[in-house]
């Protein structure tokens, strides 16, 4: 996690201003983004959230690249209050920074979001069009048990928040396909493995 971390604000010291879509290191930002979520114990639903308002707002808002880390993490810090029944201390936020930022950086991030973004935090999002009559037939299927077919399709759904699309059914049915792909060769992929806590060759096997 530290490793991306410094990826992400070991940057020249220029005021660049740029939209986040257009900037390569958004795929790095919410991978360690989702490796701080697996840490924090947070649900895939809460990370996509998470990227669902880091897009949001970054779509509305010119951001400074020297703030991309904090931008990053006030939306995990919101997206938690929503999603989750339990959430971390808002100084365990500032340690997984490395303390680069403080504690009113956030809340006066997480104060800039919420007002630009209109307090409107209500996404449709992949997690959204999973149901329990596919979760039957994948368990019943490939002899997995309902919980852990659905906590691994969950895992697939964050992994394509990595692309840019904002039709959520379609990035439901990347996943579904990838997972049932992963399933028929009963193994993971690579670039899937980030996305499945305590990855090990027989985590299919349920």
């Amino acid at each position: 996690m530290k490793r991306l971390f410094q990826d992400i604000t070991n940057v020249i010291k220029k005021n660049i201003k740029l939209t986040i879509h257009r900037n390569n290191h958004r795929k790095k930002l919410i991978q360690w983004l989702y490796e701080v979520c697996t840490e924090f114990s947070y649900s895939p639903i809460t990370y996509t959230l998470c990227v669902q308002i880091l897009d949001k707002y970054t779509s509305l808002t010119p951001i400074n690249y020297k703030i991309y880390q904090l931008i990053g993490i006030t939306c995990l810090f919101i997206s938690a209050k929503i999603e989750e029944s339990t959430t971390k201390d808002i100084h365990e936020y500032i340690t997984v920074t490395d303390n680069s930022v403080s504690l009113q950086q956030i809340l006066n991030t997480e104060k800039d979001i919420l007002c630009n973004l209109n307090f409107n935090l209500f996404f449709i999002s992949p997690h959204s069009y999973i149901n329990i009559f596919y979760l039957e037939n994948i368990s019943y299927k490939y002899n997995i048990s309902i919980e852990h077919t659905s906590h691994l399709l969950h895992c697939f759904v964050a992994s394509v928040m990595e692309k840019e699309e904002v039709n959520m059914y379609w990035l439901y049915e990347e996943a579904k396909t990838l997972f049932e792909k992963c399933l028929e060769k009963k193994e993971i992929d690579k670039e899937i493995r980030l996305y499945i806590p305590l990855y090990n060759k027989d985590i299919i096997k349920g």
